[in-house]
């Protein structure tokens, strides 16, 4: 019983890292995005 919920807790935990994983990739393509049209303006 007990190792089925840490089983499923650590699924979710996995699954939220991921999802945080996409968000900061998604962030990080939006930063470059940003600096380079930065550059471009100078």
């Amino acid at each position: 019983m007990l190792q089925k919920d840490i089983k499923s807790i650590l699924q979710i935990l996995a699954k939220n890292a991921k999802d945080d994983n996409k968000k900061l990739v998604k962030k990080d393509e939006r930063v470059k995005e940003h600096s380079k049209e930065l550059d471009i303006a100078k």
